[in-house]
């Protein structure tokens, strides 16, 4: 009996030495500092420009609500708005940080660097986009239809940021789920706000200002559509 023992033992150590143990060796500190640092972030905006999120919420369900905040002078560049829109930033970056992790893009690494990276690289897509449309509304003489646009990209932003909040803390914090249960959900929250974008932009070009179907359409395909497919190439090849 000792001897059949001392075989599965060897036998055992063997196989332990032969298959690769995952090893808990990286240090996910940063990521509870960060999600931490986001929840005093929000608590922060709720306790002194409580207002004006409720203001934001209220403009997001109607673009009467929008029109009347567009008329505040200098709203994209009050402390709290400005505070809410950095929240969007890093919330939509490690959202997609994560995400990236989960489905094993190889570009990413399970490190602050690579959420830095990713952090630069939203910030510079969304500043872009912001430039191209002012650029837009230049060359085609429609600064007001593009000067709405931006701010609804501005104002989604902002309630998708807070939107995303509580699925980064399920992602973090709540281990008795799975985390891709919440990385689904929160892919569906930006697929929702996407096209509720879409279709705000459309009201707006439309109703408001009249603009021909066709000049909708190769907006859409230009500015929206293509990129999209560009990046899901990118994405397609880093799987």
């Amino acid at each position: 009996m000792s001897i059949l023992l001392v075989k599965s033992i060897s036998h055992l150590v063997l196989l332990l030495n032969i298959i690769p143990i995952e090893r808990l060796e990286r240090n996910h500190t940063w990521e509870i500092v960060l999600v931490v640092v986001l929840m005093f972030a929000l608590a922060v905006i709720n306790i002194f420009w409580n207002k004006k999120v409720s203001q934001i919420i209220r403009a997001f369900a109607s673009i009467t609500q929008t029109n009347l905040l567009m008329k505040e002078e200098n709203i994209l560049y009050r402390s709290g708005i400005i505070i809410i829109n950095i929240l969007f930033l890093f919330c939509i970056s490690f959202f997609l940080f994560k995400s990236a992790l989960h489905f094993e893009m190889h570009f990413v690494h399970d490190n602050l660097l690579s959420y830095i990276e990713i952090l630069v690289i939203v910030t510079l897509v969304f500043s872009v986009k912001t430039l191209t449309l002012r650029v837009t509304g230049i060359i085609f003489k429609s600064e007001e239809l593009f000067e709405k646009c931006n701010f609804n990209l501005f104002l989604l932003n902002n309630v998708l940021g807070l939107a995303m909040l509580p699925v980064l803390v399920g992602i973090s914090f709540f281990n008795l789920f799975n985390p891709v249960l919440f990385i689904y959900l929160g892919i569906g929250i930006i697929v929702f706000f996407y096209f509720y974008l879409l279709f705000r932009g459309y009201s707006i070009s439309r109703v408001d200002h009249r603009v021909s179907l066709l000049y909708i359409i190769l907006y859409i395909c230009t500015l929206e559509i293509l990129p999209l497919v560009v990046l899901s190439k990118v994405i397609k090849d880093s799987v």
